[in-house]
């Protein structure tokens, strides 16, 4: 870097123009943001593991609703509220956006009067108002499944049409559906029902509507309480207005190449404006206070220049770590991580960039008064002259974060990032206590089903698949088959399975087909859950595998199933399987697994960052001591506030784990700016003790420590008021993060350098 030719007027007045042409062309980059949340990236995380789920999707094909509305009325359904809700789905169909609606009225039942399906229609009589849901109990292909269990409410299952690129306007649609809905009840008897929108279209609208919102609020929050605060630590204009407006203009640019390069901003990313943020100002303040105490005894282009020397290096050495750390994510094998890790890396590059080149060009352009220092605030209290009370302190910190940290549960949620009042999350709730849950949990079922012996374990295998915990409900070909033959409970003979397999046979047409093949040697069963979380969804896997080994007479490890699924016989140019074979399936199991290795991986990289970084500092500072110590400082933050999280019943999800990433560059970016100025004041003082090297460093960077740590936290509070989950608790966990790393460099990190240095001179 050339600082002699960055402190020169014409060359800053060159740095300002290109800066300013670039924001031009990031604000139309701005433009083309999306956010987009889309969970597919986050859960698909490695290409064979999807291509199983995929070849079960190929064989039996199965399309998912996206919407489930629910009208619900004031008494157990009627005949005519069921012709109501098949109103409402008769103008669902006409329009063209709509590929397919299913309703009570118009579903077909195999009904044991009939060889071919029948109607619900049909089985009810004409007095409208008799009672449907007496009816609609006896078939338990419709209980909680079309009826809800206190028999008040009936759900419509839509489907949106798709375009050539296989996706919707799932926005467009949810502002149409609630108007098309009430408009086709106006004209009925029921136009009083309660309407509920609920399905998996609906929470991946909500989520990017609260993200982009929550985003947006945090921003513009951030920005009125700096504009606020920073006169207030400052006491200039330059010092208010130049580090909040160089953090802008690089939010801007990471924003605009985000843009211009199609990254939408998904739910990985909320951490990446966070992090310009924290990077930006950090640094911006460093350097601004560093200028503000040159100015004072100097002219501006030379305070401009010892500006640079004194913190530029630092500056450069906190960037480069911290983008290390974000580097070693684009290596693993998730696409999604990848790309945040080089999203991260490229902004925190892109943001030292623009503070180091523009902060010193408006500096040097501007009319600048001389600095107001803050005469009534003493900076003598940044010392550590009580080694046994930090020591004490630290080891209660400890303490308590190794007691929270046993106490964090890796899990999450469908609806983790929505507070519980929120009218989605009560939709859902009130939808799980009153309908089966909304989690699909799959299993893969090979062999001759007609077999009486085959059906009759695989009716055992779902029977203790129920009794576990947060399963309510299953669809299999069993039920209907019991359905082909009045459903019968209990035992069936082998003559009453073989009669349900000839009715199943002739009205193949007519019935759904993701549930078993045309030749029935292949099925899926799917079990209903809550939103038990992705912890609770983990264990389903290993259940389906317990269960599938008792009934099929093999041990229960995961090689012996394979062996057995892989174990067909080919005669006469059909595949039979012998006996019964039953696995895992489908992609709620893999986008759980996809969900704990991105937290995974995420950790792992955590570690890998806190070796590298400390690795780095000590070929920087050629002392492993040093690189120890920044090594403590940096973790015991990080843990602390791990161990908040535990408390708090915070638990460690995506979002969470991302905070930590954040948290590490900001404990990093402190523990470099005091150790090099440590090093500045030893090489040009060597004759000094070293009480008084790190006493030098303390009182000409704790000022900015103390100063960028008080507006961080208050810029991470703002995230308090998001609507969005892991926003709320960037702002609980990085403020606790902030406010430790403050204490251990100002405190911890000065008494252990002081006590090692002591120890190096007398060796």
């Amino acid at each position: 870097m050339n600082i002699q030719g960055a402190t020169r007027r014409r060359n800053a007045w060159i740095v300002i123009v290109t800066i300013a042409l670039a924001s031009i062309v990031a604000a139309f980059g701005v433009t083309r943001l999306h956010v987009a949340f889309d969970v597919h990236r986050v859960l698909e995380q490695n290409r064979s593991e999807t291509q199983k789920v995929q070849s079960l999707y190929d064989e039996l094909p199965w399309q998912h609703p996206d919407v489930l509305i629910s009208l619900t009325f004031d008494h157990e359904l009627r005949v005519r509220d069921v012709r109501t809700a098949e109103a409402v789905a008769d103008a669902l169909r006409a329009d063209d956006r709509i590929e397919w609606v299913h309703s009570l009225g118009s579903l077909t039942l195999v009904d044991s009067k009939s060889l071919l399906p029948t109607r619900f229609f049909d089985m009810l009589g004409t007095d409208q108002n008799a009672d449907a849901f007496e009816v609609a109990q006896r078939h338990s292909l419709l209980r909680r499944t079309f009826v809800s269990a206190d028999g008040r409410s009936t759900a419509i299952v839509v489907r949106a049409r798709r375009g050539d690129d296989a996706d919707f306007d799932r926005r467009g649609l949810l502002a149409w559906l609630p108007s098309a809905t009430k408009r086709a009840l106006s004209g009925t008897d029921d136009a009083g029902a309660v309407v509920r929108m609920i399905g998996s279209s609906v929470v991946l609208t909500t989520l990017e509507q609260r993200l982009g919102e929550g985003i947006g609020r945090v921003l513009l929050l951030e920005i009125l309480l700096f504009l606020v605060l920073l006169p207030l630590l400052f006491r200039t204009v330059r010092g208010s207005v130049l580090p909040l407006g160089v953090v802008l203009v690089s939010v801007l640019l990471n924003f605009g190449w985000m843009g211009w390069f199609d990254y939408p901003l998904t739910i990985i990313d909320v951490a990446i404006p966070g992090l310009v943020v924290i990077i930006g100002l950090c640094d911006a303040i460093h350097l601004q206070q560093c200028f503000e105490e040159r100015y004072a005894t100097s002219d501006i282009r030379t305070s401009v220049l010892d500006m640079l020397h004194r913190v530029g290096r630092a500056c450069f050495y906190t960037s480069f770590t911290t983008a290390i750390g974000f580097v070693s994510l684009v290596v693993t094998n998730h696409d999604t991580v990848s790309t945040f890790g080089l999203k991260a890396a490229v902004s925190v590059l892109v943001t030292f960039v623009v503070v180091l080149t523009l902060l010193p060009a408006l500096l040097l352009v501007s009319r600048l008064g001389r600095p107001r220092p803050l005469e009534h605030v003493r900076w003598d209290w940044l010392g550590y002259g009580r080694p046994k009370t930090i020591l004490a302190v630290t080891i209660l910190a400890s303490v308590f974060a190794a007691i929270g940290i046993s106490r964090v549960v890796v899990d999450s949620h469908l609806l983790e990032e929505l507070p519980p009042s929120d009218p989605v999350a009560q939709d859902f709730a009130w939808y799980e206590n009153h309908f089966s849950g909304i989690i699909d949990v799959e299993a893969r079922v090979h062999g001759r089903l007609d077999d009486p012996d085959v059906f009759r374990r695989l009716e055992q295998f779902q029977e203790r698949m129920l009794d576990e915990a947060g399963v309510t409900r299953v669809e299999s070909i069993t039920l209907f088959a019991r359905e082909a033959i009045g459903n019968p409970s209990g035992a069936l003979s082998d003559a009453q399975i073989q009669m349900a397999f000839g009715r199943l046979r002739l009205a193949r047409t007519r019935l759904p087909t993701h549930l078993w093949s045309e030749d029935f040697e292949t099925a899926r069963v799917v079990f209903k859950t809550k939103d038990v979380g992705s912890a609770r969804t983990s264990e389903f896997r290993q259940d389906i595998r317990k269960h599938a080994a008792e009934v099929m007479n093999v041990d229960p490890s995961s090689r012996a199933l394979e062996a057995a699924a892989s174990s067909a016989i080919v005669r006469d140019g059909r595949t039979t399987l012998p006996g019964l074979t039953i696995a895992p399936a489908g992609y709620v199991l893999m986008a759980t697994s996809s969900t704990q290795l991105v937290i995974r991986v995420i950790s792992q990289s955590l570690g890998m960052s806190l070796i590298v970084i400390t690795v780095f500092l000590g070929l920087l500072f050629r002392s492993v001591r040093l690189a120890a110590l920044a090594l403590i400082t940096n973790v015991l933050p990080l843990a602390f506030a791990l161990g908040a999280s535990g408390f708090l019943g915070m638990d460690l999800t995506i979002g969470s784990a991302l905070i930590y990433c954040l948290g590490l560059g900001l404990a990093v970016d402190d523990t470099i700016h005091v150790l090099s100025r440590y090093r500045y004041e030893v090489r040009h003082d060597p004759n000094a003790t070293p009480r008084e090297h790190v006493t030098r460093a303390l009182h000409s960077t704790g000022k900015a420590l103390v100063t960028t740590s008080i507006v961080l936290a208050v810029g991470s509070l703002c995230h308090i008021a998001a609507d969005f989950q892991s926003l709320v608790h960037v702002g609980i966990l990085l403020t606790t993060v902030i406010v430790v790393a403050l204490a251990a460099d100002l405190w911890l990190l000065p008494l252990l350098v002081e006590h090692f240095a002591k120890r190096a001179k007398r060796a």
